[in-house]
C-alpha cells in the first residue's frame, strides 16, 4: 500500500473511533420504568460520562413528585411593566400584518393610477 493510503485509512479509523461510545458509556437498556425515562433525558447532555452516571444515582430524587400538567404561569414582579401573554402578542402581530399589507396596497394602487394616467396620455397624443 502506498503511504498516502496508509494515512487516509489511518484517518478514517480515528474518525471512526472518535464517534464510537465509549465502553464506559451511559447505557439506558439496564434501566426499567421512571428509571429508563431518566436514563434518556441524562444521555444526550453534553457532560462527561462520570457526572452522568452521578445524576442517575436513585438518592439524588425525591420519589414522592407529583406530575401536573397545568401550564407553568412565572410571575416576575417587575415594576411599571405591563404583563404580556399570548393573546397580546398575537394581536399585535395581526395589527402589523394588517399594516404592512394596507401599506402594499395603497403603494400599488398609486402606482397603478400613475402609470395607467402615463399610458392614456401617450395614447391621446398619438391620436390628436
Amino acid at each position: 500500500m502506498e503511504k498516502g493510503t496508509k494515512m487516509g485509512l489511518m484517518v478514517v479509523l480515528i474518525i471512526f473511533l472518535y464517534y464510537l461510545p465509549s465502553a464506559h458509556a451511559l447505557n439506558c437498556t439496564k434501566f426499567t420504568g421512571d428509571e429508563r425515562m431518566l436514563c434518556g433525558t441524562i444521555n444526550p447532555l453534553p457532560v462527561t460520562e462520570s457526572y452522568k452516571r452521578q445524576l442517575m444515582r436513585s438518592d439524588l430524587y425525591n420519589t414522592n413528585v407529583i406530575v401536573s400538567n397545568e401550564p407553568i404561569n412565572l410571575s416576575l414582579n417587575l415594576e411599571g411593566q405591563e404583563q404580556i401573554n399570548l393573546d397580546k402578542v398575537y394581536d399585535e402581530n395581526i395589527i402589523i400584518i394588517g399594516s404592512l399589507l394596507t401599506f402594499i396596497f395603497v403603494n400599488y394602487s398609486i402606482l397603478s393610477i400613475l402609470t395607467k394616467s402615463f399610458n392614456i396620455i401617450k395614447c391621446l397624443a398619438v391620436v390628436s
